[in-house]
């Protein structure tokens, strides 16, 4: 075989390598012979590619670096270097489990593509089981510049977000990226709905309320909605501190429900705690007519009546018309005292003699 041209003698020698290893199992001697055809032929594409199998298959994956290295160093366009560097970076990462070296290589690849899908990914993962969060942000980063459609930029931008969120702990910056989110997919209800959980585990209400009314916008159905909104009102009263953002959002739900007594419960005690004394009458007055109508308990009915009897006779100076929730108040239960004891003097300052005497006989 010696004698023959040189690629037929080559393939004869590769022919010889593989009856060695594969038929003979005589690893020596394939070796041997494979490091002949490299001195003859060096750094030549068939003979590291057939070597590059045989130590993949083998398992010899210190030998299999050293073939993939020789392969780099021989090629020659910018494809088959960043293919090589992948695989390098997959042996390093998967087969030696050497999570270091298998980063070198694939930022060796974005050094020639930095938007190459396959290393941003293999970096990812790794940077993720190391906690290297700064190394991940960024190549999250350059994720978003190489994703192609807003779905996969929010997709990005969220786990992103998560990352600030929960490890790195940038809350300013954290904010700026959920608003790009939204302002990539504002209107999906699936994206929408993950923020919601994620704002209240963060307890992050501002943002909460903001996203619940956008889910609101999108809602259809009427009493989904109303829900919707009802939980943006509590959040910002309960949580985000704003009873007057979430006087808005009642009234948004009595819009809708008229008939929902909760929300102008809510809407009274809100008015109440921001000192708009009519507006809190107002609600009440509302809330009585629906009980009234609904035919809801006498202790229900009897406890508004009396704190908007209150209302208009201590704080909105009417005693006309606390002179009237009262007698409702009487109506409702004839033998509460206390009662009695409020009106008739609202009686006397109004001149209101018979009913006075009407109430004492009483």
């Amino acid at each position: 075989s010696s004698r023959a041209e040189p690629a037929a003698h080559k393939q004869l020698q590769l022919r010889l390598a593989r009856v060695y290893l594969e038929e003979l199992q005589d690893l020596a001697q394939g070796e041997r012979v494979f490091r002949a055809l490299l001195a003859r032929h060096r750094d030549d594409p068939e003979t590291l590619q057939t070597m590059e199998r045989y130590y993949q298959r083998a398992g010899r994956h210190e030998d299999l670096i050293e073939v993939l290295r020789r392969q780099l160093d021989a090629a020659e366009t910018i494809e088959e270097q960043t293919e090589l560097r992948l695989r390098l970076g997959y042996t390093f990462e998967l087969e030696l489990e050497d999570p270091d070296l298998a980063a070198e290589a694939y930022r060796s690849v974005l050094r020639d593509d930095p938007h190459n899908r396959q290393a941003l990914e293999a970096l990812e993962q790794i940077y993720l089981r190391q906690e290297r969060w700064r190394e991940l942000v960024f190549t999250y980063e350059r994720m978003v510049a190489a994703a192609k459609n807003d779905g996969d930029r929010a997709a990005l931008l969220m786990r992103m977000a998560n990352i600030y969120d929960d490890a790195h702990v940038d809350r300013e910056r954290s904010q700026q990226i959920w608003a790009r989110v939204l302002e990539l997919r504002g209107e999906d209800p699936e994206v929408l709905e993950l923020m919601t959980r994620r704002f209240k585990v963060m307890e992050r209400w501002d943002e909460l309320a903001d996203v619940l009314a956008r889910r609101a916008g999108l809602e259809q159905e009427p009493a989904a909605r109303a829900r919707l909104i009802e939980e943006q009102g509590r959040t910002l009263a309960e949580r985000a501190g704003k009873a007057d953002a979430a006087v808005a959002c009642y009234e948004a739900v009595v819009a809708l429900e008229p008939g929902n007594t909760d929300a102008l419960q809510r809407l009274a005690d809100l008015h109440g705690a921001l000192g708009q004394t009519a507006e809190q009458s107002d609600a009440l007055g509302r809330l009585i007519a629906i009980g009234e109508t609904e035919g809801l308990s006498h202790e229900f009915l009897k406890g508004l009546y009396e704190q908007l009897a209150r209302l208009e006779a201590e704080v909105l100076e009417r005693p006309d018309a606390a002179i009237e929730a009262w007698f409702q108040v009487l109506r409702l239960d004839p033998e509460d005292l206390r009662s009695y004891g409020a009106i008739e003097p609202l009686l006397c300052q109004r001149d209101r003699w018979a009913d006075a005497v009407q109430v004492l006989e009483l």
